[in-house]
């Protein structure tokens, strides 16, 4: 058969075609040459009040004199001006944050903060334990350097005192200080990094065993039966819950599926349905490609290890401060706190969707950040250890209960790598796929 006009014209478009698409990519080249220099809006104006900040602080800057040492007046100023030029950059040149609402800057600004705490934590570990102790008192607070005494929240358990001389329940009364309230604030945050109710309760409870596990090493940890139930898992912990998931409700924020994916038949299920149903319905989700915690290996260990390092951040707090002297309400761990509530909604953020969506095949800048800091603040502690202060044996039903986890833990990979070895043996494993892989299959970009 003969070349039709037809024919011609359709090999002319894809010639056109063919050359537009390399014109595309010579540009895309010539752009992306560029693209890694980082630009920096407003550059002049940003360039121009920072010279004038930098020279006002100085030259003529009197915050922060010490009253008879010119050094410690300098060596403060320098540690506040590191500070503030460390956050600066990082707001310029760390990459855009994966959230946007408010606005980006502020998450930028709350990403930067979580860089400048880490490079403090960072250089602390590198004193010795007297020399710390000696920074701690003359750069950022006189009172500090001094052992601290722990309060003992268990020296009395009984819930009605009739001979107290304020009241008949002095005994709960007592227990209500600073603590009550950063625990339901405290846990409102939580409630906004978790996104889901199965995991709050989850951390909620299991923070309450990390207290009985290891009371036996931090004094404030021993608390009276009806602390750990009243005051904190049905009290402040419940009540920061139950405000954290009404103000997601009212801002619409986004939910985070730890354990499995929603769909139409976990709808109107209560949270007993959904957890028996999770372990239902595992086949039926591996099936249709879609998340859920026990699908494989991978993921449960990524939900367990999302657990473990929540703990690990939470536990460093409380280690910490017992070796290195600083009392809990102290400013230093004030800018600690409120710096995490919101710097882990940003990490937890690009931690589920690396773990359940698979954007990503790497670690973003807050989930590394988390851990520089993790590992940071128990190098800190190791090092102002006191020799002894393992020397207590955690208690026979404790040591049974972690015995058994991770005895079930154990069995639980034991489980899938028999699995795997059956599905590959039968050539039916396969890894679920990422949320690019989908969308590039169903030829569209997925919009978060």
């Amino acid at each position: 058969m003969g070349t039709t006009n037809d024919d011609i014209r359709d090999d002319k478009h894809r010639f056109l075609s063919l050359q537009d698409d390399r014109l595309a990519n010579a540009r895309l080249s010539h752009i992306m040459k560029y693209k890694v220099l980082h630009k920096v809006s407003n550059s002049r104006t940003q360039l121009l009040v920072l010279f004038g900040v930098f020279f006002w602080m100085v030259n003529y800057c009197q915050w922060l004199q010490h009253p008879t040492n010119d050094m410690i007046t300098d060596l403060r100023r320098i540690v506040l001006g590191l500070n503030m030029i460390i956050l600066y950059f990082g707001v310029i040149f760390l990459p855009e944050t994966s959230k946007s609402r408010p606005w980006g800057l502020f998450w930028k600004i709350i990403q930067s903060l979580g860089f400048t705490y880490s490079l403090n934590v960072f250089v602390l570990c590198f004193f010795s334990k007297e020399n710390l102790q000696l920074v701690l008192r003359d750069i950022f607070d006189s009172n500090l350097g001094v052992p601290i005494k722990m309060k003992d929240y268990a020296s009395d358990c009984r819930l009605i005192t009739p001979e107290h001389p304020t009241s008949w329940i002095g005994n709960v009364t007592d227990h209500l200080d600073i603590f009550v309230v950063s625990h339901f604030l405290g846990w409102a945050f939580k409630v906004w990094v978790f996104r889901n109710k199965t995991m709050a309760w989850i951390m909620s409870i299991g923070f309450e065993i990390m207290e009985l596990t290891f009371e036996v090493y931090l004094p404030n940890f021993r608390e009276c039966w009806w602390d750990h139930l009243l005051l904190d898992v049905f009290g402040c912990n419940l009540i920061g819950m139950l405000i954290g998931f009404y103000t997601m409700r009212v801002f619409n924020m986004r939910k985070l599926h730890w354990f499995m994916e929603p769909s139409d038949a976990t709808k109107d299920m209560t949270m007993w349905q959904k957890f028996k149903y999770s372990f239902t319905c595992r086949e039926e989700y591996i099936k249709n490609d879609k998340w859920h915690w026990l699908a494989e290996a991978w993921t449960f260990n990524g939900v367990v290890c999302f657990c473990i390092t929540n703990y690990a951040l939470d536990l460093a707090y409380f280690f910490a401060k017992s070796q290195i002297f600083i009392p809990p309400a102290h400013w230093l761990f004030a800018i600690r706190i409120w710096i995490f509530a919101f710097f882990a909604i940003l990490a937890v953020n690009d931690y589920y969707d690396y773990i359940a969506e698979r954007k990503g095949n790497a670690m973003t800048i807050p989930i590394y950040i988390t851990y520089f800091i993790i590992m940071c603040e128990w190098t800190l502690f190791y090092k102002n250890m006191e020799p002894e202060f393992f020397s207590a044996s955690v208690y026979m039903p404790i040591r049974v209960f972690w015995i058994v986890v991770a005895a079930l833990f154990v069995i639980s990979h034991i489980l899938f790598f028999i699995e795997g070895i059956r599905l590959k043996s039968t050539g039916s494993f396969r890894r679920r796929k990422s949320s690019v892989s989908k969308s590039i299959e169903n030829g569209h970009a997925k919009d978060d």
